[in-house]
C-alpha cells in the first residue's frame, strides 16, 4: 500500500466487499475502515488513521486514508456507491421550534429566585427592548408589537420565554413612558 492507487484499490475493495443489498450504510463505512486499518497496520505498523463518510448527493463513500508517521497528507477516496438519501420528514419540527421547546423545558426548571445570566439583571423590559431592536420588520405585527415567538429566540438559554399577555403588558407600559 505504498502508492495512491494501490491504497485506492484496497478501499475500493474494502467498501464493495461490505455493501449491504448493494447500498453504503453506516456499517459499511465502519466495516470498509476496519479492514483497511487493519492492512495498513498489518503493513506499516500503528499510526494509520481512516475514517470515513456517506456522501448521498454524490452517491459515493468517502474515505480519509493518513499515515502521520511519515508526515503524510489526508488522502480522500470517493468509491461510487448507491447511497439512500435520509428522508425528510415533513411533520419534523424545525430547528427553531426544537431551540423553543428546549427553551420551554429548561425555564420549567430554573429557579426564579437565583438571577443565573447576566441578561436576568435586567428587568423583563429592558430585556425585551434590546432584544426587539435587533428584529427585522416581519418580526413585528400589524400594530407594531414584536412576534412573541421572535422575542423567545433572542433570549439567552434557558431564560424565561415570553407569553403574549406578557409581551403586551411590557410593550403597553413601554408606550406609556
Amino acid at each position: 500500500m505504498k502508492t495512491y492507487e494501490q491504497i485506492e484499490k484496497v478501499i475500493r475493495e474494502a467498501v464493495e466487499a461490505n455493501l449491504e443489498e448493494g447500498k453504503a450504510t453506516a456499517k459499511t463505512i465502519t466495516a470498509a475502515c476496519a479492514a483497511v486499518q487493519e492492512k495498513a497496520t498489518a503493513k506499516f505498523g500503528p499510526g494509520v488513521y481512516v475514517t470515513g463518510k456517506l456522501n448521498a448527493d454524490e452517491q459515493c463513500v468517502i474515505i480519509y486514508y493518513k499515515r502521520p508517521s511519515i508526515r503524510q497528507r489526508r488522502l480522500t477516496f470517493a468509491v461510487p456507491a448507491l447511497v439512500d438519501k435520509p428522508k425528510h420528514d415533513p411533520d419534523a419540527p424545525s430547528q427553531a421550534e426544537l431551540r423553543r421547546r428546549q427553551r420551554r423545558v429548561n425555564a420549567q426548571h430554573d429557579d426564579d429566585s437565583d438571577p443565573g445570566s447576566p441578561q436576568d439583571k435586567r428587568t423583563r423590559l429592558e430585556i425585551m427592548l434590546d432584544i426587539a431592536d435587533t428584529l427585522n420588520e416581519d418580526q413585528f405585527t400589524g400594530d407594531g408589537r414584536p412576534h412573541v415567538d421572535a422575542l423567545n429566540d433572542g433570549l439567552a438559554e434557558g431564560a424565561k420565554p415570553f407569553t403574549a399577555a406578557e409581551r403586551d403588558a411590557l410593550w403597553a407600559e413601554r408606550s406609556a413612558v
